[in-house]
């Protein structure tokens, strides 16, 4: 997801994806989800 103006971009990235691999480490049971985000500018010159 992302805006343009002119010269300036901002664009958002979220990512998720199962964090099952980690699930033997903390718990037995759930469904575990891992999070993460980017927030980037950028400036044409």
């Amino acid at each position: 997801m992302g805006y343009n103006w002119g010269l300036v971009a901002l664009d958002f990235v979220l990512t998720l994806r199962q964090a099952d691999e980690y699930e033997e480490y903390v718990y037995k049971s759930g469904t575990y989800i891992a999070m993460s985000g980017n927030l980037s500018v950028s400036y044409l010159f």
